[in-house]
């Protein structure tokens, strides 16, 4: 019994090493996917000028991934190239910190922009024009439920934005909604 507790602990013992590496990789992929200074800059400057670098590497035409994959992890590419061509969103810096989406709808020709204003290291603040929103979901503005379809809006509120890859954007909002969103081929 005491040679098998002393084998174990050994092996134990000795993958450690291999463990811990794995760990720090991961956590490395993690905090480069999960934070806007993926150079591990420091302080609100650092974030200000990685977000000023990043920007313009996100311009370009994306489409809500997540909307198509549902509640898998999966998505098919041929369902992302379609719906390219149907409902897409046009990113486009609008300053050195800020930028919207424009939605573009191909087959109806509906637009709304969404603006997102940069706040703190990964933080923007997202806002719609009233009557673009409503006109949009096919609202009076004048009518009883515009209050209520603006209250419940996520086209409102802070913004957590991640980037990690090329072709994956990443936005969790304030009420916990995450929005992945897959760059146009």
């Amino acid at each position: 019994m005491r040679l098998i507790l002393a084998a174990v602990a050994a092996l134990t013992v000795l993958s450690l090493p291999a463990h811990a590496q794995d760990i720090a990789a991961e956590y490395a992929n993690a905090y480069r996917a999960f934070s806007v200074m993926p150079d591990g800059g420091v302080g609100v400057e650092a974030a200000a000028a990685a977000v000023v670098a990043l920007l313009p590497t996100l311009e370009g035409e994306w489409v809500e991934a997540g909307i198509l994959a549902g509640d898998t992890p999966f998505v098919d590419v041929d369902l992302i190239v379609r719906a390219c061509e149907r409902v897409r969103y046009n990113l486009v810096q609008t300053s050195q910190h800020g930028f919207t989406l424009n939605r573009l709808a191909g087959q109806t020709g509906e637009s709304m922009a969404v603006r997102h204003d940069y706040r703190a290291m990964n933080i923007f603040q997202r806002s719609v024009a009233e009557n673009d929103f409503l006109n949009l979901l096919g609202i009076d503005p004048l009518s009883d439920q515009a209050a209520r379809a603006l209250s419940v809006s996520d086209s409102y509120g802070r913004v957590y934005l991640f980037h990690p890859s090329a072709n994956i954007l990443v936005m969790q909002l304030e009420n916990g909604t995450t929005e992945i969103y897959a760059r146009c081929p």
